[in-house]
């Protein structure tokens, strides 16, 4: 399901750069989120109720982030066992165009929309 060895070494480097990605990401929001924490201590910084739609948004993308990357690592672990590309579902294999949109996949679109 990967197109042989080349295969298997371009699935590999392009989980391995959207894993960077998303870690890139988290950090940046982690970043963010104590920068607006030490603000929010100082006496003269914004007052709270301004800053909290923000926190509130750095917290989903963490989350988000953090999901990405949970999928991403699964993803690695299924390509080093041979079974990256087949469904987790069905057994069947999960179409190409998917895997390119989105790699992390575990299902076909046939058992993700069921």
């Amino acid at each position: 399901m990967t197109g042989g060895r080349r295969g298997t070494e371009n699935l590999r480097a392009r989980l391995l750069d959207e894993l960077e990605a998303a870690r890139r990401t988290l950090d940046g929001a982690a970043a963010a989120a104590a920068g607006l924490l030490a603000d929010q201590c100082r006496l003269d910084g914004p007052p709270p109720g301004g800053t909290r739609r923000e926190q509130e948004a750095l917290a989903d993308v963490g989350a988000r982030e953090r999901r990405r990357l949970t999928g991403l690592l699964d993803a690695l672990r299924r390509l080093e066992r041979g079974d990256y590309g087949a469904c987790s579902r069905c057994g069947g294999a999960i179409e190409d165009e998917r895997l390119e949109l989105l790699p992390a996949t575990e299902r076909c679109a046939a058992c993700a929309d069921a």
